[in-house]
């Protein structure tokens, strides 16, 4: 099944619900399984973490245009 990067609550968008579901992941509140997990790591390093949440909240204030790791600026640390 595909997936939306960024789309940690598979709802076919990407905002900040999403946000909200890998803090809950982080947090430990509700874990982030499948697709939702794929689509929440964002920086692909294979883990769902604060470095996610970073980049989808600059994704969604529009301080970056894409989620597509090799898209990135030099400055964006996560690149």
């Amino acid at each position: 099944a595909g997936y939306i990067k960024g789309d940690a609550n598979g709802d076919g968008k990407v905002n900040i619900d999403d946000v909200t579901a890998v803090l809950n992941h982080v947090v430990e509140n509700r874990f982030l399984t499948g697709t939702n997990f794929q689509a929440a790591d964002v920086v692909s390093d294979n883990k769902v973490n604060i470095d996610d949440v970073t980049k989808l909240l600059n994704f969604i204030v529009e301080n970056i245009t894409t989620l597509d790791s090799y898209r990135c600026c030099w400055h964006v640390p996560w690149c």
